[in-house]
């Protein structure tokens, strides 16, 4: 890797960089040996290497993919959302770690909590938002998009690694309560559809212009396919913490896998879902309905242990994070990782793969316009991946988020 040419932290000398790699995967295919160039923070040129001379940045091993767009993440490098402590702290925290795994944008995850928890982390979401749009640099690391919301609204029969105590029906007015704190920055909403107060809640999320998911549910097929029809436009980590696929009740696994217009996240860790079923979920609904997730908490890139929380214990051994139960509490497999098991272990292509990654999620959220894939004029949201998937840059609408020497500031 050439150096990169003197610049203050966060900017690339004169609002300019470019960037060399052995692949540059584009939504159309795969242009070998390119060049990515930048200025400003958009995206200004994409081109054969031969025709760009003297390359901020080379990797001569590497894949340059569109940053990737996280939907589900609750924390990262002992970092969470809705923990004890300052919530500015850790979404600080989350945003460094994120960077250093190639996420540049994500929706800070937040678990079903008491209110008051809740509505300091939507607070804190929201400030950190205003500041990113009323400066010309923010905060290091990655970039927020909004807030999602992973209940209350949820059903306790399905509670996974939350507790069900927490949990209450939908009800409109309190999710007011949690918009007007928020200043308009919840983009998502996990819920269980089936639940009394849902079918009125739905309509005004998607007023709203929320992503609306069902999870954490016991819906059956038949009531799912109707939560479909009122609004809900997605399956939040498919399998997990829903009525499972039966032959003589499909249940929400499989409504969604039938229904060609829903979208599902997938769990990317290999161990939520067994490879083997995510090589089947890609062959029925296609890289085009998918988003892989981290699901991360904070032991993403904190090294094995048991660790005490105030209301609970975690185990994390490698990857896995589990209650002494076994129950699953998340996981810890950062996205460099995930994109490494799509293509090596799954032999998924680079251009799906940037689809998965970043394109779904752009497109789930609205923000196709200006980022989800290398493509001029777009925000210059680009990670190099290396062969062994570690991520060599990080560039942030154009500024510098992560390299292994140093973390610097980015948008």
């Amino acid at each position: 890797m050439t150096a990169p040419s003197a610049a203050p932290h966060g900017r690339a000398a004169n609002g300019t960089i470019s960037v060399r790699a052995r692949r540059v995967v584009l939504p159309q295919g795969v242009l070998e040996d390119g060049v990515v160039s930048v200025r400003d923070g958009l995206i200004t040129g994409i081109a054969a290497a031969h025709a760009v001379s003297e390359p901020t940045f080379t990797f001569p091993d590497a894949t340059l993919l569109p940053g990737v767009i996280d939907l589900h993440v609750h924390g990262s490098g002992g970092w969470r959302i809705g923990s004890d402590g300052s919530q500015d702290e850790q979404l600080a925290g989350m945003r460094r770690s994120l960077a250093k795994s190639g996420v540049t944008g994500f929706l800070p995850t937040i678990a079903t909590a008491p209110d008051d928890v809740t509505l300091a982390a939507v607070r804190a979401v929201a400030r950190a938002m205003a500041a990113r749009d009323d400066a010309n640099e923010g905060p290091a690391g990655a970039g927020i998009i909004g807030t999602h919301l992973e209940g209350p609204y949820l059903n306790p029969k399905r509670k996974g690694a939350m507790q069900a105590e927490l949990m209450r029906p939908p009800d409109i007015a309190h999710f007011e309560t949690l918009w007007e704190a928020s200043a308009g920055t919840v983009r998502y909403v996990t819920l269980a559809p089936e639940l009394a107060g849902a079918q009125a809640l739905i309509p005004r999320l998607r007023e709203r212009d929320v992503f609306v998911s069902a999870g954490h549910t016991d819906a059956s097929a038949g009531q799912i396919r109707e939560a479909f029809g009122q609004g809900v436009q997605g399956v939040t980590h498919l399998f997990n913490a829903m009525r499972g696929l039966h032959h003589r009740e499909p249940g929400v696994v499989g409504a969604a896998l039938g229904d060609a217009d829903t979208w599902v996240e997938l769990i990317g860790d290999g161990i939520h879902v067994h490879p083997d079923v995510m090589r089947l979920v890609l062959s029925l609904k296609g890289a085009r309905r998918i988003a892989i997730v981290s699901d991360t908490g904070r032991y993403a890139g904190l090294p094995p242990g048991r660790y005490e929380e105030a209301h609970r214990t975690v185990i994390v051994d490698g990857l896995r994070c589990a209650f002494p139960d076994g129950t699953l509490a998340g996981s810890a497999s950062p996205m460099n990782r995930n994109l490494m098991l799509l293509h090596d272990q799954l032999g998924v292509s680079w251009p799906d793969i940037a689809w998965l990654t970043a394109g779904n999620p752009a497109t789930m959220l609205g923000i196709t316009q200006r980022t989800g894939s290398l493509e001029v004029g777009k925000d210059a949201d680009i990670i190099a991946l290396d062969h062994a998937g570690q991520v060599q840059l990080t560039l942030v609408r154009g500024r510098i988020a992560y390299t292994p020497d140093e973390e610097v500031h980015a948008a």
